[in-house]
């Protein structure tokens, strides 16, 4: 049983924050740093406040694996980005303006996934 969260990078951080403001009610008093480069820093936070508010450790570790479960069917690898780094080509404007629409149709989709998923609870109540 995994009560712990274990953080690789940057992005994984800022996810987990807003994971945890966005599901965690009694979370909004709390704020998070999103732009903290110290992982480590960051993995400690996350993890405290997940003892805070799930105290008993199972149900901690079903809310962490929901966590994980959503973090790696919303946010791509790392791997996919590093062409970036060893691409020798400079993005051109076609470039630019495909990754923008990459990430505003991502953006939009996601949020007409949750909008059916809240309309269809609210057809079953």
């Amino acid at each position: 049983m995994q009560t712990q969260v274990r953080v690789k990078n940057l992005r994984e951080c800022r996810f987990f924050f807003m994971y945890i403001k966005d599901k965690v009610l009694k979370s909004a008093s709390i704020v998070f740093d999103i732009n903290n480069p110290d992982i480590a820093l960051s993995e400690r936070i996350i993890n405290k406040t997940l003892e805070r508010f799930y105290p008993d450790a199972p149900d901690r570790a079903l809310f962490i694996r929901e966590m994980e479960l959503i973090l790696s069917t919303t946010v791509l690898p790392e791997k996919y980005f590093s062409w970036l780094n060893d691409d020798k080509r400079q993005l051109t404007g076609f470039g630019v303006i495909y990754v923008i629409t990459l990430i505003l149709m991502t953006r939009l989709i996601k949020k007409l996934t949750q909008l059916i998923i809240q309309d269809g609870m609210n057809w079953q109540s």
